[in-house]
């Protein structure tokens, strides 16, 4: 019965850290969205200036 129990207990343990992982995981994704989306967001700025310089140095 004890050993039943403590695989019981075992598991549940694994269970919560399982848990924890997939947060921390969806959080990660969640930072890495965000950061990824910012950088794409400062790239089209910086070709949208470059576009905007060549315009005007030709023009």
């Amino acid at each position: 019965m004890e050993d039943t129990s403590r695989r019981l207990e075992i598991e549940l343990e694994d269970e919560r850290e399982m848990e924890r992982l997939r947060e921390t995981i969806i959080n990660s994704e969640q930072e890495m969205t965000v950061i990824c989306k910012a950088a794409q967001d400062q790239w089209f700025g910086v070709i949208k200036t470059c576009k905007h310089s060549v315009y005007v140095n030709n023009v």
